[in-house]
């Protein structure tokens, strides 16, 4: 991978939003006027988590007989900030959900014993699903994932199959494709279709995402994009692994020959 055509490709402004299109809650979530929130009362976002225009969150893919009320916020949505018992979806801190987003339930086909919990719109049995902190999904990504760990960053354009499982501190190249039931390992680079793990990533990572994760949050409004910098970072890691790789492929030659 090369540094300099993929920060070409992976440019994107913030500058062009205005405050004035998102709302901000009591627990510091930012939230797009223009998001689509259905069923709010289902949905979990702990703080500090910006969701952009045109996400879709599908509260209302769970269970007939879960009940969750909440206290409604300032955004209007009644998003809550607290655990409940009856969960559809539920977000961590300094999470990142760009534009055309959507996150989803995983749904099954019923059984004898789960049939009076399918779903009338889908006519599956939907169970939650659960994003740690410090995620950050790029644009148009869909995810129906059963559950995400903390400080994963997934690119734009993926599809996260039903079911999934993505451990913590995972990256997800764009236009990667998840197949329904697949676990990810902790600490791996995955891509392709469908995925495939083909790096191991280093121990900083964790501290790399979450230096992005809370930068891009407090530079929302002031035109950085952060999730660059992230991939810059990766790539260059990810060359000079390669290099001190034939360094040592090229000594041990010498010391054969």
């Amino acid at each position: 991978m090369s540094s300099k055509t993929t920060s070409s490709k992976r440019r994107h402004h913030h500058s062009s939003r205005s405050k004035a299109e998102y709302i901000e809650t009591e627990s510091g979530n930012r939230i797009s006027k223009h998001a689509n929130i259905l069923d709010a009362r289902s949905i979990i976002i702990k703080r500090n988590t910006f969701i952009d225009h045109n996400v879709t969150l599908r509260g209302d893919l769970r269970r007939p007989s879960d009940k969750s009320p909440s206290s409604p916020s300032k955004s209007g949505h009644h998003v809550s900030s607290s655990t409940g018992s009856h969960t559809a979806i539920a977000i961590g801190r300094y999470c990142i959900l760009e534009r055309d987003v959507t996150v989803a339930p995983p749904g099954r086909e019923p059984t004898a014993a789960t049939e009076s919990h399918t779903c009338a719109e889908t006519g599956l049995v939907h169970l939650p699903i659960k994003i740690g902190s410090y995620v950050h999904i790029g644009v148009g990504t869909t995810v129906e994932a059963a559950a995400i760990g903390s400080h994963v960053f997934i690119g734009r354009n993926c599809t996260v199959g039903r079911f999934t499982i993505i451990k913590e501190c995972v990256y997800v190249e764009d236009n990667t494709v998840i197949p329904d039931y697949q676990v990810i390992p902790p600490f791996s680079r995955v891509c392709g279709s469908p995925a495939q793990v083909v790096e191991e990533l280093p121990e900083s990572y964790e501290q790399i995402l979450e230096l992005h994760a809370r930068s891009m949050y407090s530079g929302i409004n002031d035109g950085l994009y952060w999730g660059n910098v992230l991939y810059v970072l990766l790539c260059r890691w990810l060359n000079k692994r390669k290099d001190n790789k034939k360094k040592r492929e090229k000594r041990m030659e010498r010391k054969k020959n």
